[in-house]
């Protein structure tokens, strides 16, 4: 049985904690509570605590101080963070600091709390944390943690200072590349995937953030160059080439998916789920042909006809499964993407209104024109000039 101790200012938390479950049944007793670092000091010199969970910012002692005052001790309790969403540079010190793990108080709900308690079971011990640094596992546990928190946008405060801070080092324009496979990825064939891809970015001149989850699902980050064609080309063959290497060398087929460009930090949310929503909603019929119209859409003569062609089935069931799958006609679609990049055309370049319109596949500028109007309200001319503004 492990003895727990919670130590939060909030009572509220402290009981709610507490009557999550019966502890007792799943080896875990609550020997005492704190509401701040200074009266858990004094707690733990009157009762056995194996694992403290501890708030950060607390008033009289907040977390940081308990946790350098814990440092003097031969054998310290363990010690599980309670952080707010904003903060990273607390949870950082914490763990340089020997903190076990943290959990984000937006996420505590007794399944969560129970989980992370039963896979931390092995690592709690009399005899303490054996470094005060922050070692590889840490920082590639707490790179993780954030991304995701990015990702899922649990975090309107992440900036790039802060991701730096961790060694994440990526800087906008970002696309992301969701890579994932439809069979299960064995816990050892995900070791030798996350070496394969640390050994594949090493040879390649690119700023890329990546890390593998426990389904074996990659999520790849990377810088792109402002111009439109030279982003979707580079995002295309890194995602050919690593793939590839993978097959050849694991035999493990994956799918991939690359987003819009991101702009900004808070672009990434959105796109987030866009590629993650891709395997479940879409058959492989319509991501190839997605990717032929985001190939060819400066083809003035692109079609459904050409496309139905490409992907092997006939028109009227492209058109459908088309409509079915993705909620807007296989004409809308076209329009967007043409749309869309037009968009980055007249904010990353100076090419002309009429040079864009034909490179995103409109020879008549007027028709261009009106169809970019009605998609975003502005003319070409207006959009470019509060955009660059």
């Amino acid at each position: 049985m492990l003895s727990l101790m919670i130590v939060d200012d909030e009572p509220l938390v402290r009981a709610s904690i507490q009557s999550f479950l019966n502890w007792e049944e799943h080896g875990f007793t609550f020997s005492c509570e704190a509401s701040d670092g200074r009266d858990a000091l004094f707690q733990l010199r009157n009762n056995t605590v194996d694992l403290i969970l501890l708030d950060i910012q607390m008033p009289v002692m907040d977390g940081l101080e308990f946790l350098r005052e814990l440092e003097k001790w031969e054998n310290p309790p363990h010690v599980i963070v309670l952080s707010a969403n904003d903060n990273y540079s607390y949870v950082r010190e914490a763990f340089q600091l020997r903190a076990l793990d943290y959990i984000l108080k937006s996420d505590l709900d007794e399944t969560t709390l129970l989980d992370l308690l039963n896979r931390k079971k092995d690592e709690i011990s009399p005899s303490g944390i054996s470094t005060s640094a922050l070692n590889t596992k840490d920082l590639n546990y707490l790179k993780q943690r954030l991304l995701m928190d990015l990702f899922e946008n649990r975090n309107p405060e992440i900036t790039l200072p802060v991701l730096a801070d961790l060694g994440i080092r990526i800087q906008p324009p970002i696309r992301l590349c969701y890579m994932w496979g439809n069979e299960t990825i064995q816990e050892t064939q995900r070791e030798m995937l996350k070496l394969q891809a640390s050994q594949f970015l090493k040879k390649r001149e690119m700023t890329v953030t990546f890390f593998l989850t426990e389904k074996g699902e990659f999520f790849f980050l990377i810088s792109v160059e402002k111009g439109l064609e030279s982003a979707i080309n580079t995002c295309e063959s890194f995602c050919r080439d690593f793939l590839e290497i993978i097959q050849n060398g694991m035999d493990i087929s994956l799918d991939y998916a690359i987003s819009c460009q991101c702009e900004t930090l808070q672009d990434i949310p959105g796109q987030y789920s866009y590629v993650r929503s891709l395997p479940a909603i879409e058959s492989r019929i319509i991501r190839k042909a997605k990717k032929f119209i985001k190939k060819n859409f400066a083809s003035s003569t692109l079609s459904l006809e050409e496309v139905s062609s490409f992907v092997e089935v006939s028109k009227p069931h492209l058109s459908s499964q088309f409509h079915k799958e993705t909620g807007i006609t296989f004409r809308d679609y076209v329009t967007k993407v043409r749309v869309d990049q037009a968009k980055e055309l007249l904010l990353a370049t100076n090419l002309k209104v009429y040079e864009i319109s034909e490179n995103v596949g409109y020879p008549n500028v007027e028709h261009f024109s009106r169809i970019f109007k009605k998609a975003t309200g502005m003319t070409p001319n207006r959009y470019a000039s509060q955009g660059k503004n």
